[in-house]
């Protein structure tokens, strides 16, 4: 799928000025950083898991159990 580029340059665009507040409470949501819509889940806890690629890294992830 061909990648779709804004028709006009990006530094070209004018941008309104926001204020510090208007800013803030834009980001307010994203202030606790990153969050799931499903529930925790402990299916994978105590296993890890290594994905081999070709010609590329390798990728290991280990599996905790949720720490309260």
């Amino acid at each position: 799928m061909p990648v779709r580029y804004p028709k006009e340059q990006m530094h070209r665009i004018k941008y309104t000025k926001l204020t510090p507040e208007q800013i803030g409470s834009k980001l307010a949501a994203a202030a606790n950083g990153p969050t799931s819509a499903s529930p925790l889940s402990e299916v994978l806890a105590g296993t890890s898991l290594k994905v081999v690629l070709d010609s590329g890294p390798v990728l290991s992830y280990r599996f905790q159990r949720q720490q309260l």
